[in-house]
């Protein structure tokens, strides 16, 4: 089952999408996106402690 298949299951503003990270795809869209950004400030708006990545 793919990740999309779960997405119902969680509070949609939790969710941060996109493509594979791979250097074959990075133009499509990773690079610039700022998913790790993005995951630690929604840990942090719910009173969680940001990732060190």
């Amino acid at each position: 089952s793919s990740a999309r298949e779960l997405a119902p299951v969680f509070d949609r503003e939790s969710l941060v999408e996109g493509v594979h990270p791979s250097p074959l795809s990075a133009h499509r869209g990773f690079l610039g996106s700022k998913p790790f950004s993005k995951v630690n400030q929604i840990l942090e708006s719910k009173g969680k402690t940001a990732i060190i990545w």
